[in-house]
């Protein structure tokens, strides 16, 4: 039994290993890489074949507009910024304070008149106004 045994197992390993072939065939899926914005480009990093990796780039794009948007921006930041500090700076106060002198001034003048045109409607029936002074009362 020993001697079958050692046979069937020198008979497994001298076999050889037969290759194992499939037919068929395999879907390529092609993958379509460009610029997300449009412009020029300036430098191509990568030759059709080559392996990437995730990440890679690729090609290099023209800037230039984007540099100057974003330099513009930062400039309009700051102009920003320099004018909130000039509003909320001290010399403002005076300006504030000028402002609301000026629309109490406004504001008295405006009762006056109101005043004045009462009185003129009051006095006008018994003669004691002119029809003329009440009417430029109410202009």
């Amino acid at each position: 039994m020993l001697l079958l045994l050692a046979a069937a197992l020198w008979w497994a390993w001298s076999r050889q290993a037969v290759p194992v072939a499939w037919q068929g065939y395999v879907d390529a899926d092609f993958v379509r890489i460009g610029p997300t914005q449009a412009g020029l480009l300036t430098g191509l990093r990568v030759a059709r074949g080559d392996r990437v990796r995730a990440g890679q780039p690729l090609f290099d794009q023209d800037d230039v507009a984007e540099h100057a948007a974003r330099d513009q921006a930062v400039r309009q930041a700051e102009e920003g910024a320099r004018q909130l500090a000039n509003l909320q700076g001290p010399a403002r106060d005076t300006e504030i304070r000028q402002a609301a002198s000026n629309l109490a001034d406004a504001e008295a003048t405006r009762d006056r008149a109101r005043a004045d045109l009462r009185r003129l409607e009051a006095a006008a029936p018994a003669g004691a106004a002119t029809l003329q002074a009440r009417d430029a009362a109410r202009a």
